[in-house]
């Protein structure tokens, strides 16, 4: 699994053999390269739901964020659900959203290779 970036990376000209940013990423393109890593793992088609929680979807995916956390929580009052937060210091924000029936253990496999698939 090929760890998913928030930004493109490239060869700088002037200073080679280091990597510069080109571009940040949007919220859109990151979900949708952890929806195929999810759907490579076989996971994805048994979430009721997988959802890309930011308004604006095509904006530019924060660069202030410290760390992504990816983590299973239970449901109000039924299923559980599958965050994955960016985490700073002015607080956490609700990125991605998932929810599964198949029960706490399914659920934590998911976060799991969520967070795997951010830091390999």
């Amino acid at each position: 699994m090929k760890q998913i970036e928030t930004e493109v990376w490239v060869p700088n000209p002037e200073n080679s053999p280091f990597m510069m940013t080109e571009r940040v990423k949007t919220y859109k393109e990151v979900y949708q390269e952890l929806s195929e890593v999810l759907k490579k793992e076989g996971v994805y088609d048994e979430l009721d739901y997988f959802s890309n929680m930011m308004r604006r979807e095509d904006s530019e995916f924060s660069t202030t964020y410290r760390w992504i956390a990816c983590f299973a929580v239970e449901g109000g009052n039924e299923g559980h659900y599958i965050h994955i937060e960016t985490i700073s210091e002015g607080g956490n924000e609700l990125i991605y959203l998932g929810k599964t029936f198949m029960g706490l253990e399914h659920a934590l496999k998911v976060s799991n290779i969520c967070t795997q698939a951010f830091y390999r």
